[in-house]
């Protein structure tokens, strides 16, 4: 069939509209369509050995494509068909869409724009990201908040005692390499601590590492135990979720920045399980301390994820640049294997529950303002008005709206705003 055979084929998007999928019921769409773009994130591993130039890229299964639709609805209702869209499309239903190019996709939408300016069209991009059908999708049937600790734990224990079988007792070396990374962990967790408690909880984890690591010459089980601990707070602390992750996943790029100096297995080894142990804290940081504000849109769940998953990628890639040819010298170094599994199975589940909260999480949709107007009306607008003026701060908060916008936003100004049921 030729290209031009295949455009001409109905665009068709599905929608399941109802409370309930008992009352529910499928309404279809047929708008037109300009462009579709389409992307996909591999998981990859890349490889670097000495004296030999470039990398080995090894390519693992694809994520979810992400597309980027532009449709209108053309005719005199053109604005009564969009509206009645946009407002099927707050259901947390799944979409089966019909694309002439692509063919079959089953997509949650992440986020919606709307443009009405022309009065014969109206136009909608949305960003859509493809999931799981119900046959594919993770059986959970636990609470993950339970599974998720529990699973932490349990892999913190695993790698502490596989660091403690590898190196029984500290050397001089280990035990500088230990106090380094615990200056390291203390500095940042103090400087990200929004309230006195939190900040006196790291320095007294702080404290505790270091009397640990000063007796790790006598053995190292305890020294890095309390390390993790140390390495833990934060994903408890005071503070949304995304500022959690994301302060971890900067304490993965830090690290990584010591790579080159890690030319002793000894090192190596204390890097895998202290990097190891914040991934693992990030996946904690997912379900400790949640908000009702936290996870209230797709695009900041697919956010967490993204941080989440980069930084286990740059992890285990990170492991492999270290990794020796061999592993029966003095100088070998081989990750453990058993650690690395148990981490990817709470990455992979604590992702899964992820992608489910994104299906029940609000929509993104942006409001391009027609005249002059300020932001008691776009509250207003967007979400009603509430005694305690919730709303006009939400919608302060989520556009970074400052002093010069309270009293006036100009004409044309983008606004977002977040609807779900």
């Amino acid at each position: 069939m030729s290209w031009l055979q295949q455009i001409q084929k109905d665009f068709v998007i599905a929608l399941t509209v109802g409370k309930s999928l008992k009352t529910a019921k499928r309404v279809e769409y047929k708008p037109n369509w300009l462009n579709a773009n389409r992307s996909v994130d591999f998981n990859i591993a890349e490889f670097n050995f000495k004296n030999q130039r470039g990398t080995l890229v090894r390519r693992g299964t694809p994520m979810g494509r992400k597309y980027s639709l532009e449709i209108y609805f053309q005719g005199a209702d053109n604005l009564t068909t969009a509206t009645q869209f946009m407002a099927d499309a707050e259901y947390p239903y799944a979409w089966q869409i019909t694309h002439p190019m692509y063919g079959a996709l089953y997509v949650q939408p992440i986020s919606m724009t709307l443009d009405d300016r022309d009065y014969n069209a109206t136009k909608v991009i949305c960003q859509v990201m493809e999931t799981l059908g119900a046959a594919n999708r993770p059986n959970i049937n636990v609470d993950p908040v339970e599974v998720i600790k529990a699973k932490q734990l349990s892999t913190d224990i695993t790698t502490a005692t596989v660091y403690e079988v590898a190196i029984p007792n500290a050397t001089a070396d280990d035990i500088a390499g230990m106090q380094d990374n615990a200056n390291f962990l203390k500095a940042g967790a103090t400087a990200f601590a929004t309230v006195t408690a939190d900040a006196q909880a790291a320095v007294n984890a702080y404290n505790r590492a270091w009397g640990e690591i000063s007796n790790a010459a006598n053995g190292t089980f305890a020294a890095i135990r309390a390390i993790q601990y140390l390495i833990n707070l934060p994903a408890l602390f005071t503070n949304n979720v995304r500022n959690r992750v994301a302060f971890l996943a900067g304490q993965v790029t830090t690290m990584y920045a010591t790579l080159t100096n890690l030319t002793t297995p000894r090192r190596k080894r204390l890097y895998e399980n202290n990097v190891g142990t914040i991934i693992t804290s990030m996946c904690t940081a997912t379900v400790t301390n949640v908000t009702s504000t936290d996870y209230r849109n797709r695009a900041e769940v697919i956010q967490v994820v993204e941080y989440i998953v980069n930084s286990y990628n740059t992890f285990v890639t990170n492991l492999d640049t270290l990794q020796t040819t061999t592993g029966d010298t003095l100088d070998s170094y081989v990750p453990n294997f058993s650690g690395i599994f148990e981490t990817s199975i709470l990455v992979k589940y604590t992702v899964s529950n992820l992608l489910l909260l994104a299906e029940n999480a609000a929509q993104q949709r942006t409001y391009r303002t027609e005249k002059d107007t300020n932001v008691i009306l776009m509250a207003y607008k967007f979400y009603g008005m509430l005694p305690d003026d919730s709303t006009i701060q939400r919608v302060m908060d989520e556009n970074n709206i400052c002093l010069n916008e309270i009293l006036q936003i100009k004409k044309g100004r983008d606004l977002v705003y977040y609807v779900g049921v």
